[in-house]
C-alpha cells in the first residue's frame, strides 16, 4: 500500500480523492486549513486520513512525518514550483494540474539526477486539451497527413439551463484567477505569423462559433499558443490557435471593464466608502454623476445592456466594500464572490473541442477532424470543472504507482505512456470526445 499526499482541499479536491479511495488500494491523506473541505474531500473513507494545516508553508514538515511516495498539489499556481523543489530534495515523484512556468521548467535537470518526476498540466485546460490533442496529430502523422490547422478552445461554464444571471457566467474557479486572466497576453499563429494581442486586448477580436449540439458561443484567443507547436510536434501549421469559450457578450464586457480600470492592482484607501463611491474615485467624478460619467466613459445609454450588467454586479450601490484598502481588482473580485455564484441544485458545463485541418498528400485529400469533449456536473455533487481537472492527476498518479511511467524530470502529458491508458480511463468516468471528420476543399 503507498501513501499518496494530497496537498489542498478545495474546489477540484474531491473527484481526485475519491478516484484514488475508489480506484486504488493505497493510503490517501489530505493536508488543507479547512477541515469542512477535507472531510467533505474524504467522506471518511477508511482508507483516507485528514490534516488539518497549511499546506503551502508546511510542506517540508509533511514530507517528513508521512514520507509519501507521491504527492499530487492542488494548492494555487504559485505553490506550484517551491513544493515540487521539497519533492525533489526528498526524491518523491509529484503531479499536479497546473500551467508549467519558467521556474518549473528550470528544475528538469535537478530532478532527473534524482530520478524524479514532475507531472504537470494534468488537468482539464491544461491536461485533457494535451492528452486528445496528441493522440489525434500522431493518427494524423501515422497516415501520412499534415497538420495545416490546429484550433482549439474550451470553456468552463454554467449550464445553458443554469445560465441565468445577466453576465452569463459563474464561478467555478477563484474570482482572483478569472480576473488575472483578463488583463493576459494571447499570442497564436496565422497564415504563419505570430499574433500578439497584448494586455487583454484579446476580448477585442471575439468571434462567434457554433458547437453542435449545444448553440453558438463567443470565443476568444486564450494566453500564448505558440509553445504548443513544438510541444505538439506541429511544425508544419500554418495556423495554431487556442481559445475560451464564454456565453455572447461576454468579450464586450470585459473589454470595458479593463477600460474602466476595475482589474487594476494599485492600492487604495476605501476606509468608509460604498461601490457608488468607489466608481466616483474610478471615474473622477463626484457620487450624484456616477451614471452619467460612466455612460460617457462606456459609449452607452443607461438603458443599455452593459450599463445594467455593470449596475446589477453592485458597482453602483450604496453598500460599503467589506474592508479599508485594496485594489479596483480586488473591490471587483468582492463582487464577483457575491454575484457569479451557483445556486443549490444547478449545473455547470465544460465545453472543449479541437478542429483540425489536415491534408494527406498521398491521397490528394484535406480533412477537418472535429473532436468534442461536453461534461455537465452538479455543485450539489461534483462539478463539470472539478470532475475533468480533479480526475486527471488522480489517473497520473495512479499510474504513475503501478509503474506504467517511466519518465523523469518535468513533463506535460504528451508521452503516449500518459495520454493512452488515461485517455481510456477518462472515458469510463464519462469524460469522453466525439469526434467527426469532413472531406473538405482547398
Amino acid at each position: 500500500m503507498a501513501q499518496i499526499l494530497i496537498l489542498g482541499a478545495g474546489r477540484v479536491a474531491r473527484p481526485c480523492v475519491q478516484y484514488l479511495l475508489n480506484n486504488t488500494q493505497h493510503m490517501v491523506t489530505v493536508v488543507d486549513i479547512s477541515e469542512d473541505n477535507l472531510k467533505r474531500a474524504t467522506a471518511g473513507h477508511p482508507r483516507s486520513q485528514i490534516i488539518v494545516g497549511n499546506a503551502a508553508d508546511e510542506t517540508e514538515h509533511f514530507l517528513e512525518k508521512l514520507k509519501p511516495d507521491i504527492v499530487i498539489n492542488l494548492l494555487p499556481a504559485q505553490f506550484m514550483p517551491p513544493v515540487a523543489k521539497k519533492c525533489i530534495q526528498h526524491g518523491i515523484n509529484y503531479v499536479d494540474p497546473s500551467y508549467i512556468k519558467e521556474e518549473m521548467r528550470s528544475l528538469d535537470a535537478a530532478a532527473k539526477e534524482k530520478g524524479v518526476l514532475l507531472l504537470c498540466e494534468l488537468g482539464l485546460d491544461p491536461g485533457i486539451d494535451h492528452m486528445s490533442a496528441v493522440k489525434t496529430i500522431r493518427s494524423i502523422h501515422d497516415q501520412g497527413g499534415l497538420v495545416e490547422s490546429f484550433w482549439s478552445c474550451c470553456g468552463a461554464l454554467p449550464s445553458l439551463c443554469d445560465n441565468n444571471n445577466p453576465f452569463g457566467y459563474k464561478l467555478s474557479w477563484s474570482p482572483e484567477a478569472l480576473i488575472g486572466a483578463s488583463k493576459r497576453t494571447a499570442r497564436f499563429l496565422k497564415n504563419g505569423k505570430i499574433v500578439v494581442l497584448p494586455d487583454g486586448e484579446t476580448y477585442k477580436h471575439p468571434s462567434l462559433v457554433e458547437v453542435e449540439g449545444l448553440g453558438c458561443f463567443e470565443e476568444y484567443a486564450n494566453a500564448d499558443s505558440i509553445p504548443y507547436i513544438d510541444l505538439y510536434g506541429i511544425k508544419e501549421a500554418k495556423e495554431v490557435y487556442r481559445g475560451t469559450f464564454r456565453y455572447p457578450g461576454w468579450c464586450e464586457l470585459i473589454a470595458k471593464m479593463n477600460q474602466l480600470g476595475l482589474f487594476e492592482t494599485t492600492e487604495m484607501d476605501l476606509k468608509g466608502l460604498t461601490y457608488r463611491g468607489f466608481m466616483a474615485q474610478v471615474l473622477d467624478t463626484d457620487k450624484e454623476n456616477v451614471e452619467e460619467k460612466l455612460c460617457s466613459v462606456l459609449g452607452r445609454e443607461t438603458f443599455s445592456t452593459l450599463f445594467l450588467k455593470l449596475k446589477w454586479l453592485g458597482l453602483l450601490s450604496d453598500e460599503k466594500i467589506p474592508f479599508a484598502t485594496g485594489s479596483p481588482r480586488s473591490v471587483t473580485a468582492s463582487l464577483f464572490h457575491k454575484k457569479l455564484v451557483f445556486s443549490k441544485g444547478e449545473k455547470d458545463l465544460v465545453v472543449m473541442e479541437h478542429r483540425y485541418v489536415a491534408s494527406f498528400p498521398k491521397e490528394n485529400i484535406k480533412k477537418l477532424i472535429t473532436s468534442t469533449l461536453v461534461c455537465t456536473g452538479s455543485v450539489d455533487e461534483d462539478t463539470a470543472i472539478a470532475k475533468t481537472t480533479g480526475i486527471p492527476p488522480a489517473i497520473g498518479a495512479m499510474l504513475i504507482l503501478n509503474g506504467s511511467v517511466k519518465a523523469k524530470g518535468v513533463h506535460a502529458p504528451v508521452l503516449p505512456e500518459i495520454y493512452e491508458p488515461s485517455l481510456k480511463l477518462l472515458e469510463k468516468e464519462g469524460i469522453t470526445f466525439t469526434e467527426r471528420e469532413t472531406i473538405i476543399g482547398d
